[in-house]
This record gives structure tokens, sequence and C-alpha cells, in this order.
């Protein structure tokens, strides 16, 4: 889920023969695809009120990203319901957003302000959308992982990028099909 899929793999013989049979000038080697961790991950956390009880959740995911990527590769950032305003610790590191090198895939880890039934979001689609077009245009990869169940989440949040539950049903075939 928070790999990227590159042209860096074997040379794609079967593409290269078509070509060379249809007579087309070749100036690079086609190659396969592979996914590939090197653009590195950054992960914003949600930190506010609708996701505290996942805080152990949380910190325990965050954990095994590390772990597998690398610490090196990791950019962990923390928010309270908006992602305009994040920061590496407390709230007072917290900053405007401004996207991570282009190419890097960014987590989102958040209930999006509808988890929590007793009180109505904080930040609306306006802000998210505003979000992930800063992330897009800075040349990012969005993906969410969130507590809410699909049938719980708008249409403007299932359009806007690719969308995991955060259950014991989502697979990484599952999550797979999702990012295609």
């Amino acid at each position: 889920m928070l790999s990227r899929v590159v042209s860096e793999g074997p040379i794609d013989t079967q593409h290269l023969v078509i070509a060379l049979a249809k007579g087309t000038y070749i100036d690079e080697l086609p190659r396969t695809p592979v996914r590939t961790l090197r653009f590195g991950v950054q992960v914003l956390v949600d930190v506010g009120p609708g996701m505290q009880i996942f805080i152990r959740d949380e910190q325990e995911l965050l954990n095994r990203i590390v772990a597998i990527i690398g610490r090196h590769a990791c950019d962990i950032r923390f928010f309270a319901s908006n992602p305009l305003r994040n920061g590496t610790g407390s709230r007072s590191t917290y900053r405007s957003l401004s996207p991570p090198a282009r190419g890097t895939r960014v987590l989102i880890l958040s209930d999006f302000g509808l988890h929590d039934a007793h009180t109505s979001p904080t930040v609306g689609a306006h802000e998210w959308q505003e979000t992930i077009a800063l992330l897009r245009r800075g040349g990012c990869l969005p993906v969410a992982l969130t507590p809410v169940p699909v049938r719980m989440q708008p249409p403007w949040l299932q359009n806007l990028m690719p969308l995991l539950t955060w259950d014991r049903t989502t697979t990484a075939a599952s999550a797979h099909a999702r990012m295609l």
C-alpha cells in the first residue's frame, strides 16, 4: 500500500520484440514495472478527538512502518483533526502542511471527523480537498487508512483518494486492489 510502481525492473522483452517487429524506433529499453519504497513515505496521523481510542493502534502501525521502510525514509507528522496544520511532536510544533518530496506516498490515518457520533466534523470536505490537492500538486500519492466503515464514508471522501478501512477484513490483496 505504501510502495510506488516504477518501470525500472528487468527489460520487458515482450514489449521490446513487438516494438522492433513494428519497426518502432527505440530510444530507451522498456522495463517491467516493479514496486519500490525508495521514495519513502510521509504518514499524517490524526490525534484528534475521534481518533483517541485508536492511539495505541496508530503507534503500533507507525512502529511497523518504520521497521519495514526504515526511520530514514519515514516522515511522521501529527495533526488534530485538521491536516493543513501538522507537526512532528506536540501541537506547538504544528505548521502549515507542505508536501514531501515528489513521488512520496502519503498515508493518512484519520477518521476524517466521522468516527465520533457525538460531535459534528471539525474539518469538512473543503479542507480535505485542499489537503489532497496540495499533496498531488507536489507530486505525492495520498492514500488513507480509516476506521470508518465504507458505508459511513461520504461520497466526496470516497472520490478524493483511495480509502482503506482499518479493520480485520482488510488484507494485503484487498489493499492492493484498491490502489490500482
